[in-house]
């Protein structure tokens, strides 16, 4: 992993999701597995890191940009492409798929359900689902509703203004990488299209359900991180920052879910 923990748990989604593509390996008995990772973006946070595995990863996004990005970087790769493809393009081509991994998308469509349906079919029997989407009243979203408000008072957003400009300062003078976007990811690497916002805000049963609807049974449910989202990076740059953003990942494991800003799901397709 070339890429440093944030807030938003970006180096443990990589290492959970590692651990459960390993035991899934063993499970089937096979060296390789045949994965498609919607919703992409330039693949550095997601799809890149699991290639070093050796397991065939296809991308797809619909951001033109992040993926021209994705396919400069990583041309020489042969595990590893990417493309702008819907789901609709894929089921035509017949494609199947060992495990697919949606992260952070489901709360940017308006139809989440037609897209879990989409995935039932393009996964193998006994496929895998891996999804991440934010608590819909966790910190990340209870803390933009109220930077939203705030924003609205000129003083408040003058002091937050300066607050920002601090920060990009320190980071600077520190030598460390840019400022973490709203999905927790340095925008040269990880995620360009900041345009798309969340349009669902999904509750734990919510989701659980909608998951059961669409033919999938849940095997795991893991907290990614309890605090991120505006101003919680200000923490992550105090000094002892990594002491605060491993307890930030490890105690969203020890707690209720409901409790999580993020949630992880291990899903299974249902015979």
């Amino acid at each position: 992993i070339d890429f440093s923990e944030t807030t938003y748990g970006v180096v443990k989604r990589v290492r959970v999701f590692d651990g459960w593509l390993n035991k899934i390996r063993a499970s089937q008995g096979a060296n390789t597995l045949s994965i498609l990772d919607f919703g992409c973006g330039t693949g550095a946070l997601v799809a890149v890191p699991l290639a070093v595995r050796g397991d065939h990863i296809h991308g797809v996004d619909f951001h033109e940009p992040s993926i021209v990005l994705a396919r400069q970087r990583n041309a020489q790769r042969s595990n590893l492409s990417f493309g702008i493809e819907t789901t609709a393009q894929l089921i035509e081509r017949r494609m199947q798929y060992d495990v697919i991994i949606c992260s952070e998308v489901l709360e940017h469509l308006y139809t989440p359900a037609e897209t879990l349906q989409d995935f039932y079919k393009l996964l193998a029997p006994g496929g895998w689902l891996f999804i991440t989407v934010p608590n819909g009243y966790g910190s990340y979203e209870n803390l933009r509703r109220l930077e939203k408000r705030l924003n609205h008072f000129r003083p408040t957003a003058f002091l937050l203004d300066l607050a920002r400009k601090f920060k990009v300062w320190l980071k600077r003078i520190k030598n460390a990488p840019k400022p973490a976007t709203s999905d927790g990811a340095n925008a040269e690497i990880g995620y360009l299209n900041s345009e798309s916002g969340h349009v669902q805000f999904f509750r734990l049963d919510e989701i659980k359900n909608l998951f059961a609807e669409s033919g999938f049974s849940l095997e795991i449910t893991r907290g990614r991180t309890l605090l991120c989202g505006p101003y919680v990076d200000y923490l992550a740059i105090l000094p002892l920052n990594h002491l605060f953003l491993k307890l930030n990942a490890d105690i969203a494991d020890h707690l209720p879910p409901r409790f999580a800003a993020d949630w992880m799901f291990l899903l299974r397709k249902a015979e």
